[in-house]
């Protein structure tokens, strides 16, 4: 049997992607998100425990990548509504450096603080059409979605859903069954102030 080091890099990613996954587990998640996860986890394996080349080099072209990204896509996830999220708190959790996330994210056509700001406006749209959360107010849906500035928010979401938070929140409460844009339409500026966001 061999004995693989906790300081395996392979093995701290692993952990980290199964911790992720056990929070999205707890939320219900996808077939598809459970197929990728388990792909993910075999070839996380296989880098740790280095079984033999073949393997090694067919995770490592296949499937090191999308799993080292979806991990810190995971872990961020979680954390999403925390003010203090930052690029290297992520890199930090997923032992790698913040040059190392940042490259992650663009070669997968996006960047840290985009995903971010797309998650997030994604949680303020859905928060503003919630029955529940009616009685509260926007500026208060926007710290809880983990913005720290009022007018960074309005202005991004008006960028992404072509409406303000008071119109998107008119239109589910005063015209029931009324379209609103959707969040897969939104469309996230490719540069943004990574300071607003938390």
């Amino acid at each position: 049997m061999r004995h693989i080091s906790p300081d395996n890099q392979s093995m701290r990613l692993l952990k980290s992607y199964l911790a992720a996954y056990r929070t999205l587990h707890d939320a219900g998640p996808t077939a598809e998100l459970a197929h990728r996860v388990a792909i993910h986890v075999a070839d996380l394996v296989a880098l740790a425990a280095g079984t033999n080349s073949d393997a090694t080099g067919t995770a490592s072209g296949r499937e090191l990548h999308a799993a080292r990204l979806d991990a810190i896509k995971h872990w961020t996830l979680a954390r999403l509504t925390s003010p203090s999220l930052n690029i290297a708190a992520a890199a930090a959790a997923a032992g790698l450096s913040t040059r190392s996330v940042q490259l992650l994210f663009k070669a997968d056509g996006a960047t840290f603080t985009g995903f971010v700001l797309r998650e997030r406006l994604t949680l303020a749209h859905r928060r503003l059409s919630m029955p529940r959360l009616q009685k509260g107010t926007i500026t208060e849906i926007a710290y809880d979605c983990g913005f720290g500035d009022l007018s960074y928010f309005t202005n991004s979401f008006r960028k992404a859903y072509g409406e303000t938070p008071s119109e998107v929140r008119h239109g589910a409460f005063a015209a029931p069954g009324a379209p609103s844009r959707p969040a897969d339409r939104m469309v996230i500026p490719p540069s943004t102030d990574s300071r607003r966001l938390r």
